[in-house]
């Protein structure tokens, strides 16, 4: 055998090496970082179109707990915790017709010894409170309307929220107001208030308040079922 040619196996062992080196070439260096992003990118927006996709269904849904009734403090109205828990529903938000809102807040609203439970929302603030005042001694008035709720006489009324900044002449949002007899056959004893305002300061819709009351009504002490 002369000593400038190759053998067979010696040539096939070199057309392997150049492969092997034309392999790992094309594995390394910006192509196969090209192709790592690549895959990494399909994978990054998998992920991301599937989520975008469980937030769409509902099936991931961001956790918020809602709020639970403040205590009353030593010297609050013994009714309020009674009031707040039947205001303080979990269904409270679709009552008033935003299924999706949130309570932030349930507490002792603004009195002086008298028992209101008030609860914040997102976009509402609604209350429940012992009324100072039979159904029977509020007045006719332009401000004012006689109405039944679940065959209880009962009054609606307009006014304004207490204002927390701007001095006492400053008036707060519009609020609607609901006045219900507890005894469907008497005006002139106890009475449930309801009041209904809007955070965004626009007039609370009558039926949203009505709603509220004819379900949270039945669960009060002292209700009178109409027979």
């Amino acid at each position: 055998m002369e000593t400038g040619t190759k053998t067979e196996a010696e040539a096939t062992t070199e057309t392997q090496a150049t492969e092997t080196e034309a392999t790992t070439e094309n594995n390394s260096g910006p192509d196969k970082m090209t192709r790592v992003l690549l895959v990494t990118c399909g994978v990054v927006l998998l992920a991301t179109v599937t989520t975008a996709g469980l937030w769409a269904t509902g099936v991931l849904k961001p956790h918020r707990t809602q709020a639970v009734c403040s205590g009353p403090g030593p010297a609050g109205p013994p009714e309020y915790a009674a009031l707040c828990a039947a205001l303080n529903r979990p269904d409270l938000p679709a009552l008033l017709g935003t299924p999706n809102d949130h309570v932030s807040n349930a507490a002792p609203g603004l009195s002086d010894g008298l028992a209101i439970a008030e609860v914040r929302l997102e976009h509402y603030v609604v209350a429940v409170s012992d009324a100072p005042w039979a159904v029977s001694s509020l007045g006719d008035s332009p401000n004012t309307e006689r109405v039944t709720v679940l065959g209880h006489p009962a009054v609606t009324s307009s006014g304004h929220a207490l204002a927390l900044f701007g001095g006492k002449d400053k008036q707060g949002p519009a609020t609607r107001n609901l006045t219900v007899a507890t005894n469907p056959k008497d005006s002139t004893g106890k009475a449930y208030q309801f009041s209904l305002f809007r955070q965004d300061g626009g007039t609370p819709d009558d039926a949203d308040l009505r709603r509220v009351a004819e379900t949270v009504l039945p669960t009060l002490p002292g209700w009178v079922p109409t027979q």
